[in-house]
């Protein structure tokens, strides 16, 4: 290269910090609306579901899911259950699903969030 040196080090960590930047604020406002969203179509009986509901932020990712205890049987809620006594079924309660629709519907809006949050890197 005839002596010529050229560094990239300082331009490679400021995008790296910006797109890291870009990537948390991103995923703080796609989990946010994810939780208000969900939150609105959780059968509310005694509301302990609807609290139960959770983000959390890892390093690259993001999860919205239900806590232990209270959320323990969002499944049951969301697929329905057998009802057993001493191990025979007595009845079925049926399925409120909530938490994939509400996804499903969603799931375009996040979408958006994600392109738009690193269009202005």
């Amino acid at each position: 290269m005839n002596g010529i040196k050229l560094n990239f080090n300082g331009y490679i960590e400021k995008a790296q910090r910006q797109l890291d930047a870009a990537d948390k604020k991103t995923r703080e406002k796609a989990a946010s609306y994810a939780v208000a969203e969900v939150r609105k179509a959780t059968p509310k009986k005694t509301g302990s579901l609807r609290k139960s509901l959770k983000k959390k932020h890892f390093r690259r990712s993001s999860v919205v899911g239900f806590t232990k205890p209270e959320g323990a049987h969002a499944h049951l809620v969301e697929m329905g259950h057998d009802l057993v006594s001493n191990g025979v079924k007595i009845g079925h309660v049926e399925a409120h699903p909530f938490f994939k629709p509400t996804m499903e519907r969603i799931a375009p809006t996040i979408q958006k969030m994600i392109v738009d949050g690193y269009a202005d890197i």
